[in-house]
């Protein structure tokens, strides 16, 4: 089974959700993430705020892709973004509607605010 991992616990994501499955519904190339986030403010907080705390993940990349996943044991869609590269592209563009197993990876690269 495929597997996608977060470097921490985020607020998008449903409670206990390491070790469990989501399928991917969307994949979507980002091709400025700064003009993305301008156009969809609320996207930042959604996607990067980490649970229980006031910092949030800092993305250090311009061009990104936006994938959508409906976690299987609670019904939750969330979103995540990624560093695009064509090989990492492609790879989620020929997993559409595949399970994935979400991991815990550790990362310190959080910033405390937006």
């Amino acid at each position: 089974m495929k597997e996608i991992r977060f470097s921490h616990d985020y607020e998008k994501l449903p409670e206990n959700w390491e070790g469990t499955q989501a399928v991917l519904l969307a994949v979507s190339y980002i091709p400025d993430l700064e003009q993305f986030f301008r156009r969809f403010p609320q996207m930042r907080e959604i996607d990067s705020k980490l649970r229980g705390k006031d910092e949030y993940y800092l993305f250090g990349f311009k061009e990104a892709i936006l994938l959508i996943f409906l976690h299987l044991n609670s019904s939750k869609l969330f979103s995540t973004i990624r560093r695009y590269t064509e090989w990492k592209y492609e790879y989620y563009k020929q997993s559409l509607n595949e399970t994935f197993t979400l991991t815990k990876q550790s990362n310190e690269d959080v910033r405390k605010d937006k």
